[in-house]
């Protein structure tokens, strides 16, 4: 079986893109069963830089082929690669990034919720949880031009066009799909 994994920095479209490929790999037909123990899909996709969820050794095979889809926010320089897994890597605009992470934190943490100057100094540092954003894209953009099986897309263009980046996306899994697969895929996802 093969790995996909699904790298990101937080906050860039980790879960939807485990949606994606759990939809394309099962043609649509991927379900999380609220009355089962596989309702989410982290309890199907191990996220390997954490020590909850599914964990790699227990994470079910979907599709056919089968594969394991891993999530990880780790720099391509801590990520294991293999050339016979697959990388998909989702990059968003550093500000709506960094937007997104203010938000994220709010919400967890309220009114201890730094001030956004000291979240952007952060957020630019080293310090960052898994590094700046432009290391951590940087990484993953160089991974994507010295390997065929890294797929290098973008979150805004995920939100403005989602049909040439889906199909971008079935065809580096190698998955043809119907267009009733196709049109299921997009409906779920």
């Amino acid at each position: 079986h093969g790995d996909v994994f699904v790298a990101t920095q937080m906050r860039c479209g980790t879960t939807w893109m485990q949606q994606i490929v759990h939809q394309v790999v099962t043609h649509g037909r991927g379900e999380f069963a609220p009355e089962s123990d596989r309702s989410h899909i982290y309890t199907v996709s191990p996220w390997i830089d954490a020590t909850h969820g599914v964990s790699m050794e227990d994470a079910p095979l979907v599709g056919e082929p089968p594969v394991r889809i891993v999530k990880t926010h780790l720099p391509a320089e801590l990520c294991p690669y293999s050339p016979v897994a697959k990388y998909i890597y989702v990059a968003r605009h550093p500000v709506s990034c960094f937007a997104s992470i203010v938000d994220f934190n709010r919400t967890m943490i309220g009114p201890l919720l730094p001030p956004v100057a000291a979240l952007a100094d952060w957020y630019c540092s080293d310090k960052m949880y898994w590094l700046p954003w432009v290391r951590h894209v940087d990484g993953y953009w160089r991974w994507a031009q010295r390997h065929d099986n890294v797929l290098f897309v973008h979150y805004e263009e995920m939100v403005r066009d989602f049909g040439p980046v889906l199909d971008r996306i079935c065809a580096f899994l190698g998955h043809a799909l119907t267009p009733d697969e196709r049109a299921r895929v997009v409906e779920r996802t």
